[in-house]
């Protein structure tokens, strides 16, 4: 596992990553702290990358983040049985805050589009059922290990005719953008159909997808019918 500053991790990162090491030793080591998404400042507090696997920790925020009333600003404190006031109620986690999720809304669905499962546990799946959480982790990496192989055998170029024939390029029209022969393009088809173990291109699409290898910020869909883009009143 990555090491990193004790003093710069929090308590929950320090006791995922102590149940990690004690009932994961079976599992590929986490990176920590990953940017998924340069030059973006996005970070997964462990990551995967080889799997596109990430793990997001949510814990209990108790330095300052109490309730407190909107109007008289006072702490909001919970009632005993006999009607007295109790312990201070307290926020858990930043998720529950509105400008929070607005945030992390945008992180999570460029990760979705990017190919990448994301697994969110809490401080008490954490130090409650840890067993669990690695369960989970480990059926999630083995799940996953088909599309290791897809990725690392795809070429630079073979990535980026998957990407064009997405869009509904037909293989003129890809010959003409790259400016190759026809018979290599189809021979990159080929290869990719026989990599991706489907029988078309239809299939190919639909496997590529469910295997996180198209980036939909990356299909030229545009550069097939720019006309169809433009629309008008009379289009109704």
């Amino acid at each position: 596992m990555t090491t990193t500053d004790p003093m710069t991790q929090s308590e929950l990162e320090r006791a995922f990553d102590t149940q990690f090491r004690i009932l994961g030793q079976d599992l590929p080591e986490p990176e920590l702290q990953y940017r998924f998404a340069p030059p973006r400042q996005w970070k997964f507090d462990r990551a995967w990358p080889k799997y596109k696997v990430a793990v997001e920790l949510e814990g209990i925020y108790r330095g300052g983040h109490t309730i407190r009333c909107h109007k008289c600003k006072a702490e909001v404190r919970a009632r005993k049985g006999d009607g007295s006031p109790g312990k201070v109620m307290r926020m858990y986690g930043w998720h529950q805050r509105y400008s929070r999720f607005k945030s992390d809304k945008v992180k999570y669905n460029k990760a979705v589009r990017d190919g990448w499962l994301v697994l969110r546990f809490i401080y008490d799946d954490v130090h409650g059922d840890p067993f669990e959480m690695v369960d989970i982790i480990r059926s999630v990496l083995e799940s996953r290990r088909h599309t290791v192989r897809s990725i690392e055998s795809l070429s630079d170029r073979e990535d980026e005719i998957i990407h064009m024939i997405a869009s509904g390029m037909s293989g003129p029209e890809i010959a003409s953008r790259l400016s190759l022969s026809i018979a290599t393009i189809y021979c990159h088809s080929q290869n990719i159909r026989q990599k991706l173990v489907a029988r078309n291109r239809a299939e190919a699409i639909s496997r590529a997808f469910a295997w996180g290898l198209l980036d939909m910020s990356r299909i030229p869909w545009q550069d097939v019918n720019p006309e169809i883009f433009n629309f008008d009143d009379n289009d109704a």
